[in-house]
């Protein structure tokens, strides 16, 4: 290839990355443009906010004026202000939320439909925080009004974030353990009042243990489980628990650590 053509090769490659940039740039602009156009044809009086349509599928809802301040709803007034993806992002960022979706029905209706976690016990490791039945953490208040719901002991020190999900032995012992009574009959009549798994980290045997707090018939029992064989020990606390409603005990604790046998400790009423 000579002098001549190369020059011409040169300029033709220049020319067509001009080509390319202008394209671009006048996709841009009428993409811009359109947009433009787009909201002041939305922004009309026919167009103005009305009314915003919240659902949920938890069987918490958050107050509908929390979730016009989370989106900033109230700064905004006509339909082509808003843009449903990024508000639907926005939401999803709340750290009570697991699940949103932000929809524009025109000509003046925000449809928001969006889940919460659902608090399954608090965890008194982490300040104003809860876990719902995956082990996710999330903050309590201000969102959740006082539920009924068991207090969890792990004796972790990890930094977490809202939202984080908790790993490891301890936590998927303490979900298990929260799933199985729940589910199970004979506890049916049973409030848990609290779970203690600390113990597991433990390097001395005598304190590898598992502390459980109920509420049986007005009276606190607290079981004593041994960290292997803590089923066994929830089926011999079931083949005593009659015996116990006798004792004029308001206060009871009952290791449950040893093989066919019970140590039953108490305080009168």
């Amino acid at each position: 290839m000579n002098l001549y053509q190369r020059e011409r090769l040169r300029k033709y490659i220049l020319l067509s990355m001009f080509l390319v940039v202008l394209l671009f740039v006048l996709i841009l602009a009428s993409y811009t443009i359109y947009q433009f156009l787009g909201n002041r044809k939305y922004s009309g009086e026919d167009y103005r906010l009305k009314k915003i349509i919240a659902k949920t599928s938890s069987t918490y809802e958050l107050p509908l004026d929390h979730l016009e301040g989370f989106l900033g709803l109230e700064d905004k007034v006509y339909y082509g202000e808003f843009n449903g993806t990024e508000l639907s992002e926005k939401l999803r960022s709340s750290p009570v939320v697991a699940s949103a979706e932000v929809r524009i029905v025109k000509p003046d209706i925000i449809f928001i439909k969006y889940s919460c976690f659902e608090p399954l016990a608090y965890v008194l490791d982490i300040d104003n925080s809860a876990i719902d039945s995956t082990g996710t953490i999330f903050p309590v208040y201000p969102y959740y009004t006082p539920k009924k719901i068991p207090e969890l002991f792990l004796g972790i020190s990890d930094i977490l974030e809202w939202k984080d999900k908790l790993n490891g032995a301890k936590i998927d012992l303490a979900l298990y353990i929260l799933s199985f009574l729940s589910q199970e009959d004979d506890y049916s009549d049973v409030d848990i009042l609290a779970l203690d798994v600390s113990g597991l980290s433990s390097s001395l045997a005598a304190e590898r243990q598992i502390i459980l707090k109920l509420l049986v018939d007005d009276k606190i029992n607290i079981l004593r489980l041994d960290a292997n064989n803590y089923l066994k020990g929830l089926g011999h606390y079931l083949s005593i628990r009659s015996h116990l409603t006798k004792l004029n005990y308001s206060n009871i604790t009952i290791d449950l650590r040893f093989d066919e046998m019970a140590f039953v400790m108490g305080r009168y009423e």
